[in-house]
């Protein structure tokens, strides 16, 4: 399950934003954690990004990224979800994709001695229409995470 270390958010409640049910941790930023979540309103697997440091700075940027990106439809971007705050606590929902990192997508399954060339082109490839989409809509310096 997810740590409390850094957020302190496991525990206050049986549910996060009393809606979603916290399933598994995604990964680890410089913004918070993402966790793979059930939304019980709709019943749908979702990734939520819940804020662990709530300065006002950084609570700002965290903002700002959800709503630059919200409207945002290509089909090589996530598309984001809602806004939460509940208690001081923050995150966004947004579509949960399920797979892996880049690096261990792109590798040589064969023999592990390198990268899977064709996978690593179509993986460049998918990321670049994403970040040729961002740009095309005017996003020129959005600090986002990438995946193919």
């Amino acid at each position: 399950m997810v740590s409390t270390a850094k957020t302190g958010w496991r525990g206050r409640r049986p549910l996060l934003f009393d809606r979603f049910e916290s399933l598994e941790l995604l990964g680890r930023g410089g913004f918070g954690e993402v966790v793979r979540a059930l939304d019980t309103e709709t019943g749908s697997v979702v990734a939520l990004k819940i804020l662990s440091r709530i300065e006002p700075a950084a609570l700002l940027s965290f903002k700002h990224e959800f709503r630059t990106l919200a409207d945002v439809h290509h089909p090589h971007v996530v598309r984001l979800g809602e806004l939460f705050e509940d208690q001081g606590l923050w995150g966004f929902s947004l579509e949960y994709v399920p797979g892996t990192d880049f690096t261990s997508w792109v590798r040589d399954t064969r023999d592990d001695s390198g990268f899977d060339e064709q996978r690593l082109r179509r993986g460049i490839a998918q990321v670049a229409r994403g970040l040729v989409g961002l740009h095309r809509i005017g996003l020129h310096s959005v600090a986002c995470s990438t995946k193919p």
